[in-house]
């Protein structure tokens, strides 16, 4: 067993840190290089205060484990890991420790946080917050130990449509919109619940700061950023089924205007628990008209998002780079308190460019063995 275990740790333990060094060098900067060592305790101590204040952490590790099932997926998918799935064949004990052993080591940084906070729970008398973020842990890592196991041994998975589902497409006609978001909701449950619990989070947790400091708006813009940036991965997804998926749509005598309505009504309404949230819990102190603005803004980012996938990215990864560096240069632009109407005006200014030629020469050119997801 401690064979196999090995080679499930090279396969993939040690593809998974190596594919993803960048997010972790940048975590790291971002946390070492912002906070010092009594703000960490100071952070930790408010994640604790009591066991609600503890789903914070849990949505961030959360959506670390989604990256990491994610990640998992698509390597077991790959033909050269067609051997690791032998592993089916052995008992089902072998199978859940092997699993449980990579499960831990690629979730091990999350632990070590956790670790972290039950400690400072203890020291100031939080049992029932350390006892909220073991369970979290124990439930966190248990889920992607089943959903490895899963993945090894059951390769072709059936999909079964319920019978609600049947009922509701015999009765009611649907739009684009609705086509879009369905799929969407179907076929990437996990994406859309990580990355409206990571935006609802954070936007809570950014609107809830305003209630104990005097911030100006730039907090809120940056919060904003990337709480409604985490969902510019429904952008390239809406590219996909468009041109790819539901190529009926794209052939249509649809105006660009009409289409480009349909794909703003789409992002609006799956970012509506991120609005909602934002709406409930906007600070006193800001100017309400700022609300709007926020909106239009993280809309006009969809917007821009959408004319860069057309300039020939065919890949999540190379759109991931272009978003990335397009949010260093706005978190850039915001502490030099740039206006946010002054932004959305010029992210709206830089889609429009040569759009129309964009759209009419895009081609969703579709390589061997490329990951679309």
């Amino acid at each position: 067993m401690k064979v196999l275990i090995d080679v499930l740790h090279r396969c993939l333990t040690k593809e998974f840190y190596v594919a993803n060094a960048m997010f972790f060098l940048l975590t790291i900067g971002l946390v070492a290089g912002f906070m010092r060592a009594n703000e960490h305790i100071a952070l930790a101590t408010f994640f604790i205060s009591a066991p609600v204040w503890t789903l914070i952490p849990a949505g961030f590790w959360i959506a670390y484990a989604y990256k990491i099932n994610s990640f998992n997926h698509q390597e077991c998918s790959e033909k050269s890991m067609r051997f690791v799935h032998e592993i089916s064949l052995l008992p089902t004990s072998i199978q859940i420790l092997c699993t449980l052993s990579v499960a831990y080591a690629q979730f091990v940084p999350a632990i070590t946080y956790g670790l972290f906070l039950v400690l400072i729970a203890i020291k100031n008398g939080q049992v029932l917050s350390a006892v909220s973020v073991v369970i979290a842990l124990i439930t966190i890592t248990g889920t992607l130990t089943i959903l490895l196991y899963r993945q090894l041994g059951y390769v072709q998975s059936e999909a079964k449509v319920s019978l609600l589902k049947r009922w509701f497409d015999r009765k009611f006609s649907k739009s684009f919109i609705q086509f879009f978001i369905e799929w969407l909701v179907r076929h990437k449950t996990g994406m859309v619940l990580v990355t409206k619990i990571f935006g609802c989070l954070m936007l809570f947790a950014i609107c809830q700061l305003y209630r104990y400091d005097t911030y100006d708006y730039r907090l809120l813009a940056m919060g904003c950023l990337i709480a409604f940036g985490a969902s510019l991965a429904f952008v390239f997804q809406f590219v996909l089924f468009e041109n790819h998926l539901f190529t009926l749509m794209r052939h249509l005598p649809l105006s660009l205007s009409l289409r480009m309505i349909y794909f703003i009504i789409s992002l609006g309404i799956l970012c509506l628990p991120e609005i909602t949230v934002l709406t409930r819990n906007f600070p006193e102190q800001l100017p309400i008209h700022l609300l709007p603005e926020l909106i239009v803004f993280c809309l006009a980012l969809f917007i821009l998002g959408y004319r860069v996938l057309l300039s020939k990215i065919n890949g999540f990864e190379a759109f991931s780079g272009k978003a990335f560096l397009g949010f260093m240069i706005l978190f850039v632009i915001i502490l030099f308190s740039v206006p946010v109407w002054f932004i959305s005006i010029a992210l709206i200014l830089m889609a429009a460019y040569r759009y129309e030629r964009a759209f009419y020469e895009f081609e969703f050119i579709i390589r061997e063995n490329q990951d679309l997801d």
